[in-house]
């Protein structure tokens, strides 16, 4: 059984609001009972990001805007607004009803809990 999580190539988001989008950087941590998914998508709040399930695929959007307060003017501005998306292929049968996520200091972290008819099973013999 193959028990690897892939990223989608030329994955498409189901409605663009922007034309662009970046692949955030990520990691992938075998955890022995589920994986985490740990996605860097820097000045990203939470109710910016988006992630859905789709079939084996996962797919984490997320937007970081320039919402500066109305009186700022800004001088010098080294970084753009930008939408990330990431599209992962699950090569394994996960909990969905179990995933998790939540975000810390610019990291993203969706746990994936691996459903019990996945994972390995000992048999005695009699």
């Amino acid at each position: 059984m193959n028990t690897t999580i892939a990223k989608q190539e030329n994955a498409q988001p189901s409605t663009t609001k922007r034309m662009e989008f970046r692949s955030p950087r990520y990691e992938v941590i075998n955890l022995d009972d589920a994986y985490r998914v740990d996605v860097y998508v820097p000045g990203v709040k939470k109710d910016h990001t988006q992630i859905t399930l789709e079939k084996d695929t996962l797919t984490i959007s997320a937007s970081r805007s320039d919402q500066a307060p109305s009186k700022w003017e800004t001088l010098h501005r080294e970084y753009d607004p930008v939408d990330f998306q990431l599209s992962l292929n699950l090569n394994v049968d996960v909990d969905a009803d179990r995933i998790s996520a939540r975000t810390d200091n610019g990291v993203l972290s969706i746990t994936l809990p691996i459903a019990e008819k996945a994972k390995p099973k000992t048999i005695s013999v009699e």
